[in-house]
């Protein structure tokens, strides 16, 4: 979507049926898709915060969480901090297949 004019976006998502994914920003474009749209939120083990699920419920939106293990990914570090956002989730399709259908 980010390659997206805002209004393609906006059409783009104004007519999903489901809206496959990883926990971040980008989820915020259900505000545009319709009432009972099906989100599905991929989400690492380790990050389990649970906004999307509050957007998704105001919206009208049937959304589920599907947890995700990771690579191994070396820890960088910037000023002494920890960095563990930036992972490559392992999803489980035969999972994630059954609630896309």
């Amino acid at each position: 979507p980010e390659k997206l004019s805002v209004e393609e976006q906006l059409e783009l998502f104004g007519s999903a049926s489901h809206i496959v994914g990883v926990h971040g920003a980008g989820l915020t474009n259900m505000l545009a898709s319709p009432k009972d749209c099906h989100i599905i939120e991929l989400y690492h083990k380790d990050r389990n915060k649970k906004v999307y699920p509050v957007l998704a419920r105001h919206c009208g939106h049937q959304m589920i969480r599907l947890q995700c293990d990771s690579l191994p990914v070396a820890v960088q570090e910037k000023s002494n901090t920890k960095i563990k956002d930036q992972v490559d989730l392992i999803v489980d399709c035969k999972i994630l297949s059954q609630f896309t259908r």
